[in-house]
């Protein structure tokens, strides 16, 4: 079956002048990276010139698995991680809190995201919570003898050949491995099977709801 994606762009009802002006009001930064999700892309550029318009020195990137300047998904922060020596901190236009909190996980800058008009913080306290749950999904991980790998079919985030990658790895360091294939993957059917651990190879989005699921990356800092 053929899959046709189409990109949406969110309509301009945000004030970016009133945005920043609020912003740069309570926080003394020259120096901004500028990250959105696709949705908002649109607004990057009009935030961007706000910015540079109050003597704010705006820096973006290109990720690595993105299409556009500035794009930053789940599983690719790198728009703003290309530039974060250059930056006192970050601003991520984008529904929802769950890009900017991955990149505030990977990065000592503060991260702001887009909160209805303003900007708002996301606070140290929030980020230590999802590093402590991160720390406990690795603990857990290490001390099961099972692990489930999770793949999804959905386009984009299928990464079967990794997952069996995985899998031998896991079995060549005693661990007993088995494939969950799904199209839409929910948490909570995991507690049907006998697996303590998780190996996520599909959206990283996952993780910041069960301390029992690992990403790839966290699992090849020990089985690499």
């Amino acid at each position: 079956m053929k899959v046709l994606f189409v990109e949406a762009r969110k309509r301009k009802d945000i004030d970016e002048k009133k945005a920043v002006r609020e912003f740069l009001g309570s926080n003394r930064i020259k120096r901004i990276g500028i990250a959105a999700s696709v949705q908002y892309l649109g607004l990057a550029g009009d935030f961007k010139r706000e910015f540079e318009k109050n003597g704010v020195k705006v820096y973006s990137a290109r990720g690595s698995k993105t299409a556009y300047e500035s794009q930053i998904i789940g599983c690719d922060t790198n728009a703003a991680l290309s530039v974060n020596n250059k930056v006192d901190a970050f601003v991520i236009l984008s529904d929802g809190r769950f890009h900017a909190v991955q990149l505030a996980l990977k990065t000592s800058k503060s991260v702001f995201v887009l909160q209805g008009e303003s900007l708002g913080l996301i606070g140290q306290k929030e980020v230590e919570a999802i590093r402590k749950k991160r720390n406990a999904a690795v603990v857990n991980f290490l001390h099961s003898d099972k692990a489930g790998i999770i793949i999804s079919t959905k386009p984009g985030q299928q990464k079967l050949k990794e997952a069996l990658k995985i899998k031998e790895r896991l079995e060549k360091n005693g661990k007993k491995a088995f494939l969950f294939i799904a199209d839409t993957i929910n948490i909570c059917e995991l507690e049907n099977f006998q697996c303590k651990s998780w190996v996520n190879t599909a959206c990283s989005a996952m993780t910041l709801d069960s301390n029992k699921i690992v990403n790839t990356e966290e699992v090849e800092k020990f089985f690499g």
